[in-house]
């Protein structure tokens, strides 16, 4: 088998992601902060241990920075709805998930806020000039896209929010894992990212930083383990956005495969990655039929073939082994701006075990599906 669909979850995981889920279910399977029995001080030992592997990724300033969530969406959702204001205006891109449109969405048809969206081509700072308004309080971005893998200039966006005061969101959903991917150089308020992709742990992992406590209130009410007398949530972070019993399995299984990318350095799957996408984008690129939508400076290559379902290609494929993604892939604002709505795109995209054989070997399989497939409309 060979396995594309690195944009959607990351296979296979490290060894070390395996053995640490089983290690959750046999040395700590007690209740992080809520108890002083060495199961409980066990679980909370592992959750802080995550959390500083993250801070140190991030190259974060402090551990509670650090929230978990289930997955980037969540992150999203919690950081909008703990900054979310009545009446405030808000920019998003248009290569951004549904895992920021439709929230933001939401929230404009109960009338709470308003919202534009700006284009990822041209110049980008210029449009951003012209669309941000007085009562533009927060901006979202991807970093790269999860379409066709197209970077955003988010340094410069930083900046343009910190001269505005606007509040800076940066989806790492598509970056960090691939790439390095730091605070101090982004200078982003808030970061969302999932643990499932670039960063190789399990379904149900996920985190949001945040720079600091400021304007933040609590989204979710319930346990902490701290302040229990109390009605009102905890006003400490990461209390503040961390009600409930915490999925310590995830957590560990995060903090293990974080170390492991700490270990052998993120730009060794980078360079991998990158490996793997220049040789099938000039594989691809030789393909008269094949329209391609991507550039080879990550590891996603985005393409179609005119009048040809992208679902019927990836469907083809996986009948040879190769799994990789056709459709919209949960973003009908980068479709939209890539005029892709038709066909949608086929994705191929790389991690950290990708290699330029299984590139070649992709790239037969492609050609022999041409060959037997006749061009058609949808």
């Amino acid at each position: 088998m060979i396995y594309l669909d690195n944009a959607a979850t990351s296979y296979p995981k490290p060894r070390v992601v395996e053995r640490e889920l089983l290690r959750a279910l046999k040395k700590y399977p007690g209740n992080p902060g809520r108890g002083g029995h060495r199961l409980s001080l066990a679980a909370a030992e592992t959750v802080f241990r995550a959390r500083t592997a993250v801070k140190t990724l991030l190259h974060a300033e402090n551990e509670e920075q650090i929230i978990w969530t289930q997955n980037a969406t969540f992150a999203i959702n919690t950081v909008l709805r703990a900054r979310v204001e009545a009446g405030m205006h808000i920019l998003l891109s248009d290569l951004e998930h549904n895992a920021v449109f439709r929230p933001i969405h939401r929230l404009s048809l109960d009338g709470t806020v308003t919202y534009t969206i700006f284009p990822h081509t041209g110049n980008v700072m210029e449009s951003l000039e012209t669309l941000a308004r007085e009562n533009t309080r927060m901006l979202f971005c991807t970093h790269i896209s999860n379409v066709n893998g197209y970077v955003m200039p988010v340094e410069e966006i930083a900046a343009f929010c910190k001269s505005r005061g606007i509040y800076f969101v940066l989806d790492a959903s598509q970056s960090l894992g691939h790439r390095e991917v730091t605070v101090d150089r982004i200078p982003c308020d808030a970061l969302c990212a999932p643990g499932h992709k670039g960063l190789l742990s399990i379904q149900g992992s996920g985190f949001l930083y945040v720079r600091s406590k400021e304007g933040l209130r609590d989204v979710f009410q319930g346990g902490s383990g701290s302040h229990s007398l109390s009605p009102k949530m905890p006003q400490d972070l990461p209390d503040l956005l961390e009600p409930g019993t915490l999925s310590t399995p995830a957590i560990g299984c995060l903090g293990a495969s974080v170390r492991y990318l700490l270990s052998h350095g993120v730009t060794e799957a980078e360079a991998k990655e990158q490996a793997f996408s220049r040789r099938i984008h000039l594989l691809l690129s030789e393909m008269p039929r094949v329209e391609l939508f991507s550039q080879p400076n990550t590891g996603i290559a985005a393409f179609r073939v005119p009048g040809v379902s992208s679902d019927t290609i990836a469907t083809e494929l996986n009948r040879r082994g190769v799994c990789v993604r056709g459709g919209y892939h949960c973003s009908p604002l980068a479709h939209r701006a890539l005029g892709t709505l038709d066909t949608g795109l086929v994705r191929l995209s790389a991690g950290m075990y990708s290699t330029e054989k299984q590139a070649e070997k992709t790239a037969r399989y492609l050609r022999e599906i041409l060959a037997d497939l006749p061009i058609r409309n949808r």
